[in-house]
Parts: C-alpha cells; structure tokens; sequence
C-alpha cells in the first residue's frame, strides 16, 4: 500500500510493475473512498493506468492482484539412440519453487549410457546454455528443457601377444 498526493488539476497516469515470477493484473478496481467506482482507463498489457483529471474528486483505493506464473521443466529424449520419436515429459512450478527432478534414468540399453543435459539459460547471443541440475535448487523465472541422451560407451580391447625369441628369415 502507498498514498499518492494527486493534482486534481491532470491527468493521473501511473505503470503497474509486478514482482518477478507474477503476471500484471487482468483487471484493476478503483474505487472512492466515500464509496461508488471511479472512471479509469487500464491496459492489461502495459500495466497502464490513467485516471482522468475530471475523476480526481476525492481520495480513492486502487485494488490489483497479480497472478502468479506457472513455469516448466521440459524433459526431451528418445526412447532408444536410434529412434527418431521423441518423448516430452513436463513439470510445473512457480518461480522460487523448490525442483524435485524427474528422476528418469533411460532404458537399460546396451553399449549406452543415459545422460540429462540441462539447458538452463541463455549465453550472452541468446543461445542455450548447458548448466547444473536444478535438483534441490529454487525455479528461475523462465521454461528449463532438459535433453536425455543416449551416449555410446567407450571399450578398450586390450590385445596381449608374446614374441618368439627365434625369428625365421628365410
């Protein structure tokens, strides 16, 4: 809550800013103090609010209510290293939200190894960046993909042979 002195002389315009992680309002009520609403222009897009010099009549209360926004974990792999069909599995939160990872590990398939990469921000062009697990830690204030792959494993033949101590030339 916050008075505001105004001149009854202008127009009254003031921009609503919601905390992070909050939508603006859909609508706003004002009403005056003595009762009865009051004449007012508001756009739920910009936050805009402007109160007509001819409304400025008495002291008034300005209601708004921002809704919070619901924001996602997006969990992308394939089903198999080979497939071409791709699975999406979604979490929701809101921004401050403790995340409890989706603990899908991938099928058991052989000479793989299964592995979520997060995509956690942007870098400085806008491009996705790799980062940590989110696991235990508070949802930023933005949609998170999270892309399960499927790695070869690596072998190493070890090959062991033994020399003859004669060697035939001929």
């Amino acid at each position: 809550e916050k008075g505001v002195d105004l001149d009854a002389g202008a127009d009254y315009e003031v921009i609503l800013t919601p905390q992070k992680g909050y939508a603006l309002p859909g609508n706003v009520t004002l009403q005056y103090a003595l009762g009865g609403d009051v004449p007012f222009g508001y756009n739920s897009a910009t936050g805009s609010i402007v109160i007509p010099k001819s409304s400025i009549t008495d002291s008034m209360t300005l209601t708004a209510a921002g809704s919070k926004i619901t924001y996602h974990i997006y969990y992308a792999y394939e089903k198999t290293p080979d497939s071409t069909e791709e699975t999406v599995y979604t979490q929701d939160y809101h921004y401050g939200d403790t995340v409890s990872a989706w603990e899908y590990m991938g099928d058991n398939i052989t000479g793989h190894t299964f592995g979520w990469r997060w995509l956690t921000h942007p870098d400085s062009d806008g491009v996705a960046a790799y980062g940590d697990s989110l696991d235990g830690k508070k949802m930023p204030a933005n949609d998170i993909w999270v892309i399960g792959t499927y790695t070869p494993k690596e072998y190493v033949l070890r090959v062991e042979y033994q020399w003859s101590d004669t060697v035939d030339q001929t």
